[in-house]
């Protein structure tokens, strides 16, 4: 929330700095050295163009950490898990269960602020584990994966 806050100061104050909304604006938001070299914008400008591009970089970075994270907890995987294609959790809950294991009962408020307790579901070393029929050349039996 704080790098979006950012970003938008930072895009409307080098709007002004630059002048109006053109592909100077642009080129001096996403590429500072650029418009640097390219005598769009003077030292001060660079500087301040550059914190406004690294806050966007940052900022997309972030999105997609989150994004992947929230897919790994729908799909009830770690990014190890993920890597090896290991199936082994139940697949069959909801994402409201896989975000209560996750993050605690109050799972919907430890979204927002980590320094809200929230009792976990679990002990955290034990969790529900798919069983599949597995045919053995020596024997027939259920196995845990």
């Amino acid at each position: 929330i704080g790098l979006f806050y950012c970003n938008i100061l930072h895009v409307d104050y080098t709007y002004e700095l630059v002048g109006t909304f053109s592909w100077r604006v642009i080129v001096a938001c996403l590429f500072p050295f650029g418009a640097w070299l390219f005598r769009i914008l003077d030292h001060f400008s660079l500087l301040l163009s550059f914190i406004c591009s690294t806050s966007i970089v940052l900022s997309l970075y972030v999105l997609f950490l989150i994004i992947q994270q929230i897919y790994l907890i729908v799909n009830g995987q770690t990014w190890h898990e993920y890597g090896k294609n290991i199936h082994i959790y139940s697949g069959q809950k909801n994402l409201q269960t896989n975000f209560e294991v996750v993050f605690g009962k109050q799972w919907y408020l430890m979204l927002f602020s980590p320094l809200i307790s929230s009792p976990p579901i679990g002990d955290g070393m034990s969790f529900d584990i798919k069983t599949t029929e597995t045919n053995d050349a020596r024997h027939f039996e259920t196995k845990r994966i």
